[in-house]
């Protein structure tokens, strides 16, 4: 019986020691989980814990050695929940960690995502333009009243404004700040602005319009990327060749815009409105440069290793970006791809169709304004329209009906210019030379210079420093024949342009002609050279021609003819050798290369250039001659035969040709050809026999051992020169030529050897004469 009671006493422990142990667990397990599961939990651990309590204390109450065994057994139970409680504790730890992170994930996401997302949201609005579209139509619907009475406000009381200001302010930043370099963009909503220019809108509301006409149309190369700049013109040409528009608002024509800008351009009652429609013309006249084949030459040239890289191309990118060094950069870090377009819009035609609509007309009108801004204005937009136009007669046709018309506003034109005079921008944009003095331009072109040059100078009292009137008076006073004024108003006009632009190009031009053809000494030589090597070195010149074109060969051409009359042929090769890179394909100026080559006795590099001129021009029989003299200096018995042979070439064409003639003679003396060299000799003396000639002609004779036939011929020339040197005199003959007199030295050496020869004597005897003389 005991020992039933020791075996029921041990499960008993035995169960509560396990009992506590899976409670301890459950509770520990079940602190991450939800509040209701855990008190569900609790509720069925204490119903089992009242269930083994009564159990134990039945069980106990039995016996009293259960209470030994009942102490074991809690001190097993407390020892295992105590190793349950460490493990417990150590999770909870773990999951509070974790519980924490999430938290604080939650938390910065509220902070960062609702602004970025709230900001996202506006942006992708704002890029959609749906705000300033529902603007632009909220302000549709607010017109004037219909009893609206605009002589009861004036520019001190001006009329209400029924619209929401927000909403014109709005979309004013919009086209003027937000999209002002994106013209295609303001260009979308034009069916939802140009309503808004309709009179029926109050002021405020028509400049909304406006701003958004000129963020679509107004600035230039000098406030805008080149990209942009071009866009715009394109948004030009496409509006004034006729945008159509909406079907509710019509077919927006060519007369209809421009229309509707004379009629802004005449708002006397509110003077935004009018002077914004002024700007809004201006803008209208400013389009790109025309290419100039130079630099499509130039961008070909030093691109020519680029595949796809094709001359319209170039024409292309120069109308865009205007400057042919950025754009060869531009193409070799983007090569064209295969079959590329090309884009080359028509530009010129903004400035024909404004002036086709009656633009040159009104401007001249606007000249007529006491207000001084508007001159000012009006000067700016016909500085726009004539300038770089390409057919100066039809801005010529456009002064006026008559000339007494186109005389006047000629005149109307020069007092503008005389107030503006200081206007840095006047000065550099003025390619109205032409149309300032008409009558005096047509005498120009039709000879009559004595009435161009009073035009002209009638035209300098009112505008002092323009340099384009200086240089046409200069041409007019070379015409007749006044060199020195004509040197003089040359300087004037070099002197009235722009620092930053350097002299007058064609004023520094004419002047090196004139001091060149002119020359009085050395000096004007030398100033001439001065001033074109100036414009080579400068490199700008093209950039301010304003009046006439100049080619970049004639400045080189100009200054070698200087260099070589000051005996600087070393710098003339250099020259020469510099436009060869330049205009590598050009037949004369390979030619005038390997002709310094020769005067600076660089007989290879005259060789190579005048062979390469030869082949350009076969025919030039004058560059053939020259590779036979190089040929011939050069020396060796191959370029002696090749001499020849050119020479033959040029005699079959030119047998009288006296250089040739000459040259052959040589070859045949330097291959001891004597009797082939007389024959050439007397060939030039029965067209015309010259001292030299005769000379020439002794020597020979005097090498072939024939020396009655060598003092003949000596006298013969001795006699030609005693003639000359008894009328003129000794110096005054000789001066100017050098190896008739060397060869009278060496005459008179002959003389001196053979002074004691009778058949010497009668020589000996003029040559002395000719010394005394």
């Amino acid at each position: 019986m005991r020992l039933q009671r020791v075996s029921r006493l041990s499960q008993i422990t035995h169960y509560t020691a396990h009992h506590h142990l899976h409670r301890t667990l459950s509770h520990r397990s079940f602190t991450t989980s939800p509040t209701k599961k855990v008190k569900i939990k609790k509720k069925k651990s204490s119903k089992s814990d009242s269930e083994s309590l009564s159990e134990t204390t039945s069980a106990t109450s039995t016996d009293a050695t259960s209470l030994s065994a009942e102490s074991t057994t809690e001190s097993l139970a407390a020892a295992a929940v105590a190793d349950s409680d460490g493990g417990g504790e150590q999770e909870s730890s773990s999951s509070d960690k974790w519980r924490m992170k999430w938290y604080k994930f939650r938390r910065m996401a509220m902070i960062l995502g609702i602004p970025f997302a709230i900001s996202t949201g506006l942006f992708s609005l704002h890029e959609s333009d749906l705000p300033y579209v529902w603007c632009l139509k909220r302000l549709q619907k607010y017109p004037l009243p219909d009893d609206f009475d605009p002589s009861q406000y004036s520019l001190e009381n001006p009329p209400p404004n029924p619209a929401p200001s927000w909403a014109q302010m709005g979309v004013m930043l919009w086209a003027s700040q937000f999209n002002a370099w994106k013209p295609m963009k303001i260009m979308k909503q034009w069916n939802n602005f140009m309503p808004l220019l309709d009179k029926k809108y109050p002021a405020e509301t028509r400049m909304v319009a406006i701003a958004c006409l000129m963020g679509m149309l107004s600035g230039d190369t000098n406030t805008l990327p080149p990209i942009v700049f071009f866009e715009k013109c394109l948004r030009k040409l496409e509006i004034l060749e006729g945008y159509k528009g909406s079907d509710e608002d019509g077919n927006w024509t060519t007369e209809r815009f421009l229309n509707m800008i004379y009629s802004l351009c005449g708002e006397t009652t509110n003077q935004q409105l009018m002077f914004a429609g002024l700007q809004l013309l201006l803008d209208l006249t400013s389009i790109p440069n025309e290419p100039r084949m130079e630099d499509v030459q130039f961008i070909m040239e030093q691109t020519k290793d680029i595949p796809n890289m094709r001359q319209e191309l170039a024409y292309s990118l120069l109308i865009i970006y205007q400057d042919p060094v950025y754009i060869v950069d531009f193409i070799k870090q983007n090569p064209p791809k295969p079959r590329q377009a090309a884009m080359q819009p028509d530009f010129v035609k903004i400035k024909r169709i404004l002036i086709e609509n009656d633009c040159m007309k009104f401007a001249f009108s606007l000249l007529n304004a006491q207000s001084m801004q508007l001159k000012q204005l009006a000067m700016f937009i016909l500085i726009g329209l004539v300038g770089n136009y390409p057919d100066i007669n039809e801005i010529k046709r456009n002064l006026g009906e008559d000339d007494d018309e186109k005389l006047q506003n000629g005149i109307k034109l020069v007092d503008s210019l005389a107030v503006l005079d200081d206007d840095e921008k006047l000065q550099n944009g003025i390619k109205l030379v032409d149309s300032l003095a008409g009558i005096g331009q047509e005498h120009f072109q039709r000879g009559d210079n004595a009435a161009a040059l009073g035009a002209f100078t009638e035209a300098l009292k009112y505008l002092p420093r323009s340099a384009q009137l200086r240089f046409l008076a200069g041409r007019c006073l070379a015409e007749l024949g006044r060199i020195d004024e004509a040197k003089k108003e040359y300087r004037k006009a070099m002197d009235s342009t722009p620092a930053q632009s350097g002299p007058m190009p064609e004023a520094t031009m004419q002047l090196c002609n004139l001091l060149i053809k002119h020359a009085k000494s050395r000096e004007d030589i030398e100033e001439a050279a001065e001033y074109l090597e100036m414009l080579i070195d400068q490199g700008t010149y093209h950039m301010f021609l304003t009046v006439e074109n100049i080619e970049i060969e004639d400045i080189y051409d100009r200054l070698n003819i200087c260099l070589e009359r000051l005996g600087r042929y070393d710098d003339a090769l250099d020259r020469m050798l510099t436009l060869c890179k330049i205009k590598p394909n050009s037949h004369q100026i390979h030619f005038e290369t390997g002709r310094m080559a020769i005067l600076c006795k660089e007989y290879d590099l005259a060789k190579e250039h005048l062979e390469f001129a030869v082949g350009l021009e076969p025919f030039d029989m004058f560059a053939r001659y020259h590779l036979a003299l190089t040929l011939f200096y050069l020396g060796d018995e191959q370029s002696i035969n090749k001499a020849k042979f050119e020479c033959s070439q040029i005699l079959q064409s030119k047998p009288n040709d006296e250089k040739c003639l000459n040259l052959m003679a040589k070859i045949h003396i330097q291959q001891n050809e004597w009797n082939e060299a007389l024959e050439v000799y007397q060939r030039m003396s029965a067209k015309k026999e010259t001292p030299y000639l005769k000379y020439q002609m002794g020597v020979v004779y005097e090498n072939m051992e024939k020396e009655a036939e060598s003092i003949n011929a000596f006298e013969s020339a001795a006699n030609v020169w005693l003639k000359y040197v008894k009328q003129i005199g000794y110096d005054k003959y000789f001066y100017n030529r050098p190896k008739e007199a060397k060869a009278l030295q060496k005459i008179q050496s002959r003389c001196d050897l053979h002074q004691a020869e009778p058949q010497w004597r009668e020589l000996n005897d003029m040559v002395f004469q000719i010394g005394l003389s």
